[in-house]
């Protein structure tokens, strides 16, 4: 991910606001455990709100304007991808399930945390060393239930009084800077989605010059099942929303372009195209600096059909107007101050 100003010593970007980011990327979240992250969030956004609130599925809302006649919303998931314990042995080690579309293939030898009742718990992925392998078949990734985390205990009486059955685990990994203002993190998706929806609140905030309703919204449960945003889109009920959400860039080495389209890391956002839409085609473009004059107008926007609600979530909400919104890497702007 590439911010188009930096961080912290990297000149251009709100110092406040980078710092937020950092604290929001580094609050784990899985689908179903978003709590903690969503009051960071919650707290950042109602300096910029007139009016805040959350719902029973745990989707958090900040509104200004409140009295304005057209509603946008702008929206991002706050879940991540992670693990849940499923099963644990006699010897202490811990099996687990999948939250979202875990890519098993990375899993092994990577520090987690366990999100217990008392705290993190420190544990590391495991599966049979590859020199124990049958080296005369075909290596190919490890199922998720081959997979193990070890805590360092002796055995199921030990690693219970630290973790229990249904517990969310993540990744170690937490938010750096890997060179210049390029950034590397765990839960990127969609923390970007929701940092540009609080973002978005306090430029227009600021610019004092807004006469619309925005209501900013850090949806809950995308990665398992797009639930969170379902339900407000039909509570909110919004004029128009950007629905923000990662991306992937296509100049890496592996990557074909005649399949995947040209994105490039730094290039500006996308708009993704993946259903039907006023652009045609299935691959995602960059926008750049040029993007705004060249979106479609809402007079021309088909995405309120049924065929497009698991690519866009909110778009049979509204009459038209509707378009999802990617920012990869370049994701975003954060003014001038």
């Amino acid at each position: 991910m590439i911010f188009a100003g930096g961080l912290g010593n990297l000149s251009g970007v709100n110092k406040t606001s980078l710092q937020f980011l950092e604290k929001l990327i580094n609050t784990p979240s899985p689908s179903g455990f978003e709590a903690k992250g969503q009051r960071v969030w919650l707290d950042y956004a109602a300096q910029f709100a007139d009016e805040t609130s959350t719902d029973a599925y745990g989707n958090a809302i900040a509104v200004l304007n409140p009295k304005g006649k057209t509603k946008i919303m702008v929206a991002g998931h706050a879940d991540e991808i992670g693990f849940m314990i499923n099963y644990i042995n006699d010897e202490g080690f811990i099996y687990v399930q999948a939250i979202g579309g875990i890519d098993v293939s990375l899993a092994r030898g990577q520090r987690v945390f366990i999100h217990g009742a008392k705290g993190a718990v420190t544990g590391v992925t495991g599966a049979l060393a590859i020199h124990l392998q049958d080296k005369s078949a075909d290596a190919k990734a490890p199922k998720i239930e081959e997979i193990f985390i070890d805590i360092g205990v002796r055995d199921r009486k030990e690693a219970e009084k630290l973790v229990s059955v249904g517990d969310p685990v993540t990744y170690v990994d937490a938010f750096e800077v890997l060179r210049g203002n390029t950034v590397v993190a765990r839960a990127c998706d969609n923390r970007i989605g929701t940092f540009a929806a609080a973002e978005t609140l306090r430029l227009l905030k600021e610019s004092k010059k807004c006469d619309v309703c925005v209501v900013a919204v850090s949806t809950v449960q995308e990665e398992n099942g797009l639930y969170g945003a379902q339900m407000v889109g039909y509570s909110i009920k919004p004029d128009a929303a950007l629905v923000i959400d990662v991306g992937h860039a296509t100049d890496i080495p592996p990557c074909t372009k005649t399949k995947h389209g040209d994105v490039r890391l730094g290039k500006g956002p996308i708009l993704c195209g993946q259903c039907e839409s006023p652009r045609g085609g299935g691959t995602p473009e960059n926008l750049g600096s040029q993007g705004q004059d060249r979106l479609p107008k809402g007079d021309r926007s088909p995405l309120e059909r049924d065929g497009c609600r698991r690519d866009i979530p909110l778009a049979w909400r509204s009459t038209d107007g509707m378009y999802r919104f990617a920012e990869p890497l370049y994701a975003y702007t954060c003014g001038d101050d």
